[in-house]
């Protein structure tokens, strides 16, 4: 498997898919599930790298489908970097803002984005920069930050949503009062210490907190903080 992976990183597609699908084939044939997830990895960024988006959509899915089932951060955040970059080549640029910060955040709770290779680093920076241009580099950081923020389970149940699902309109979403709020939510200010600065009342903060999680998709303060202040 690993060298299979090491094989797309040198450039040798045919070497590497020889790899994975060997390895595809034995874990199928047994009935095994977490080695098949990751040779679908493999397999969809092979198809991707030969532009052949609907195999990398069909290799992503069953990837994320499969992970599902086991508690491999590892496993979950190459699946959504998978996802995120077909995203890209897709036209789908909020899903692929959202999901590379889902995809980033995963790698960043363990050690280096990607392995800490600079041959992976360098090609997820190419799809990023193909939806950062089309997005806004504001609108692109909104998405990226919120799928920073989401748990495991909501980061996987958007990857594997419709293509339609969106958390984030692409236009920026908050107003400049509500991005004052927000950023005194994430420094840990309570409503009234937050009224008290910005001179509002008590209710007329609540009333700004209680619609910017609505507007994101949030339930708590802790997400809200999470997603502004992610880097």
């Amino acid at each position: 498997m690993h060298v299979g992976l090491l094989e797309i990183s040198r450039g040798a597609l045919d070497t590497a898919e020889t790899r994975l699908l060997s390895v595809h084939a034995r874990s199928t044939a047994a009935g095994e599930t977490w080695f098949r997830s990751y040779a679908a990895d493999g397999l969809g960024f092979i198809a991707l790298l030969r532009d052949d988006v609907a195999e990398a959509r069909r290799r992503s899915r069953e990837s994320l489908e499969l992970i599902t089932g086991f508690d491999d951060t590892i496993g979950l955040s190459l699946a959504l970097d998978l996802a995120a970059w077909t995203a890209a080549v897709d036209g789908r640029h909020e899903r692929s803002a959202v999901v590379l910060g889902a995809a980033s955040a995963r790698w960043g709770s363990f050690g280096q984005q990607l392995y800490g290779s600079p041959d992976w680093q360098s090609r997820r920076q190419g799809y990023e920069a193909r939806s950062r241009e089309i997005l806004g580099s504001t609108a692109f950081e909104a998405a990226f930050r919120h799928g920073a923020a989401l748990r495991r389970d909501d980061a996987l149940g958007y990857a594997l949503a419709p293509a339609t699902t969106t958390v984030l309109p692409v236009e920026v979403v908050l107003t400049p009062r509500e991005r004052e709020v927000v950023a005194l939510v994430a420094r840990g200010r309570t409503n009234r210490e937050i009224a008290a600065e910005l001179v509002l009342s008590h209710r007329t903060v609540e009333g700004h907190v209680g619609r910017i999680l609505t507007k994101l998709g949030f339930a708590r303060r802790t997400q809200l903080a999470s997603w502004w202040s992610h880097p």
